[in-house]
């Protein structure tokens, strides 16, 4: 049986018997889960096991006392301020390469940087999918969001705009796109997101609506 577990990098005891992997997260999620909080990460000797737990063979894995088994659980707060930290790192690493390829696009080059454009469209298509994310972790009808996600429709229809120009090889209004709309709507939102997360952090938004979804499950 097992003895002790690693949750969120703290070794505790326990002090039930637990024989199965499948035990183990449903002791979790009964004795330890705060409010609207979900297990996020299960690992058993190195192997990651999340996205296996629905399967029986998985859930009936034998434990035993020196089994090294961790357990990561996050709310929705967590997540939230989690995704916004990658928005933020990946709004500013985008924009800090636009206006290069600006000039190169404006240019009389013989070869334009096609495979680096491409690069930024599908970087920004993840930036939007990121947005998404957080709008699905919360209530993104609350208007704390709504800075961010005006700012991800604005990013997406010059994202759209943006493969348009890049398919017809219209090379000087793909860098009007990249200088007068993408960068600066990149860089507020990067600040926009950083706001957010100070809001979070200090407690101005502890209570985060969950999103519809997240409720149910």
């Amino acid at each position: 049986m097992l003895r002790k577990l690693v949750l969120k990098n703290r070794e505790i005891p326990i002090p039930v018997p637990i024989q199965t992997l499948g035990d183990a997260v449903q002791w979790i999620e009964e004795t330890l889960l705060k409010k609207d909080a979900i297990v996020t990460s299960v690992v058993l000797e190195e192997r990651e096991l999340i996205n296996e737990l629905y399967r029986k063979s998985v859930k009936e894995t034998e434990l035993h006392a020196n089994s090294r088994l961790q357990i990561k659980i996050d709310t929705p707060k967590d997540l939230s301020i989690q995704s916004l930290d990658v928005v933020c790192d990946l709004a500013y690493a985008i924009a800090s390469r636009l206006k290069r390829l600006a000039v190169d696009c404006w240019q009389d080059l013989h070869q334009k940087p096609k495979s680096d454009l491409e690069e930024i469209h599908a970087d920004v298509q993840l930036l939007l999918d990121l947005i998404a994310h957080i709008n699905g972790l919360v209530d993104g009808t609350h208007s704390y969001l709504g800075p961010i996600n005006g700012l991800g429709h604005l990013i997406g229809l010059a994202n759209a705009k943006f493969a348009k120009f890049l398919a017809e090889q219209n090379w000087r209004e793909l860098a009007s796109i990249l200088v007068n709309r993408l960068d600066p709507y990149l860089k507020e939102l990067a600040r926009e997101g950083e706001t957010l997360q100070i809001n979070i952090l200090t407690d101005h938004l502890d209570e985060l609506p969950l999103a519809t979804e997240a409720k149910g499950s």
